[in-house]
């Protein structure tokens, strides 16, 4: 603890206070999101209608649905790479037909009223390859995935500008590129041209016959006269994954980083290698996207104190970086199966802050980060996050919001088991209490535990965000902020 910011602290243990939370007092209530799920639209094994059904049963509140929407990979030869070329794919939206699958889930909507149904894309913006084939080729960065939510327009979303998508909408033209055709097919109709004033059609007609076959080849080829990256420069390139959430922001959309840590093993396929790597480093690289996977199966330190998360969040109010990353929980959930540890449809959820249950206020609290991701030992007895806030004077910020104030601050939480869901533990819970980038607290206690502290801050930004750990339970909420007044 450092006492020159901190007047004191209170940690009241088995008790819970009985002033409403400050997520009631501003008129939210918690949600229970189950956020990255596959229908048979990808590589689900149920219809949406089915997952409707389950989330309906398991009293999820939010269904978020991310389908994969084109998942295809190219390598080309020769100068003509996309004729000439060897290409794998699996399921995907895109290829079964975006408006069947929006129409289901418009369709599944309907019938159940209590779930709110988030259709959303899982994306693969960017592949390139390095080596030769046959011998040494490899594909790289085919796993970094997006997933995208709140595009209401399904032209846009048709015209997601990502690898092996490219349309005449979504593609900044070169026309460098459609002189080269242009000029054959030209030459075509002057041949033709030629062999009617020579009288010499059939031998001129069959060679302009050919030219004319030839530029429409090429034409076939270049289309749509630009591209939106080189998988065959053989470097690892930002930029295709930056313009996919610039598209989703200025679409009025939402953008995740999928796993950011993940490492799959490595897939060898007749000919070439896929190679995985966990590249966390790609989230300070790019900006605007809304936010990232934080909890999911699989070792995370990104989110531990200090590390990248933080770092980010610290460039956020100190430099002034663009947004700020909110944390959400990933399932990747495509079917029900024994023994299939945390990632069942109810086990990892994101708890989002709404103030109704709909789809346009489910999407402002994702889009705010009002909410905490979680993993539950147990859904049926779920440990919560509230009265997670600062305060000062009358005024009230809590995760995802923005409390500006004088130097003296009010700082609470409570951890407690949601209603309806207490059960007896004699477990020790383990909080971290992290502000601007360090660990100034760590609290052990059995549930319920509230904590409330008296803060007095030096001018500019903090933020202040909670680690739980309890018996097989994670919890890991997004930021409050405070602005603090010079005086």
């Amino acid at each position: 603890m450092k006492p020159c910011s901190v007047l004191f602290v209170w940690i009241l243990l088995g008790t819970t206070l009985h002033a409403q939370p400050a997520e009631s007092r501003k008129g939210f209530q918690p949600l229970v999101a189950a956020l990255h799920v596959h229908s048979r639209y990808s590589d689900g094994e149920y219809e949406i209608a089915d997952l409707g059904l389950q989330a309906h049963a398991r009293k999820i509140d939010v269904l978020g649905l991310t389908d994969s929407f084109l998942t295809r990979v190219r390598y080309g030869v020769g100068p003509f790479k996309k004729l000439v070329s060897k290409t794998m794919d699996r399921r995907s939206v895109r290829d079964l037909g975006l408006d069947k699958y929006l129409d289901s889930v418009e369709d599944t909507q309907k019938r159940f009223d209590d779930v709110v149904i988030v259709p959303g894309l899982e994306v693969a913006p960017y592949y390139y390859w390095k080596g030769s084939w046959p011998s040494d080729l490899e594909l790289h960065d085919f796993d970094r995935h997006m997933l995208v939510f709140g595009i209401a327009n399904r032209e846009a979303l048709r015209n997601l500008p990502v690898i092996e998508n490219a349309t005449w909408s979504n593609t900044p033209h070169q026309w460098i590129q459609a002189a080269g055709p242009a000029l054959v097919v030209l030459m075509s109709f002057l041949v033709a041209a030629i062999a009617i004033a020579a009288g010499k059609r059939r031998a001129y007609f069959i060679l302009s016959g050919l030219i004319l076959v030839a530029g429409c080849v090429w034409t076939y080829d270049a289309f749509p006269f630009g591209q939106l990256s080189d998988p065959y420069s053989g470097k690892q390139d930002v930029q295709p994954f930056q313009r996919l959430i610039d598209y989703v922001d200025a679409h009025g959309g939402l953008s995740y980083w999928s796993y950011p840590e993940a490492r799959y093993p490595d897939i060898q396929t007749p000919g070439a290698r896929m190679v995985s790597r966990g590249q966390p480093e790609i989230l300070g690289l790019t900006d605007r996207y809304q936010g990232f996977e934080g909890v999911y199966g699989d070792t995370i330190t990104i989110t531990k104190p200090g590390k990248l998360w933080d770092q980010i969040l610290m460039d956020y109010i100190k430099n002034g970086r663009k947004t700020w990353p909110s944390v959400i929980t990933g399932i990747d959930f495509h079917s029900f199966k024994p023994n299939n540890g945390w990632a069942q449809l109810d086990q990892g959820v994101t708890i989002l802050f709404a103030k109704e249950k709909t789809l346009s206020a489910v999407l402002e609290a994702m889009k705010l980060g009002r909410g905490y991701a979680t993993v539950e030992k147990d859904p049926a007895h779920r440990v919560g996050l509230q009265n997670f806030a600062l305060t000062a004077g009358g005024a009230v910020a809590i995760s995802g919001e923005t409390l500006k104030a004088g130097s003296a601050v009010d700082f609470t939480t409570t951890v407690d088991w949601m209603a309806g869901d207490r059960q007896l533990s004699a477990a020790i819970a383990d909080i971290k209490l992290v502000r601007d980038g360090e660990l100034l607290e760590e609290y052990h206690s059995t549930l319920p535990a509230v904590i409330q502290r008296n803060e007095n801050l030096k001018a500019g930004g903090h933020y202040y965000r909670i680690i739980v750990e309890y018996d097989g339970t994670q919890i890991l909420s997004n930021p409050v902020f405070c602005e603090v007044q010079s005086n």
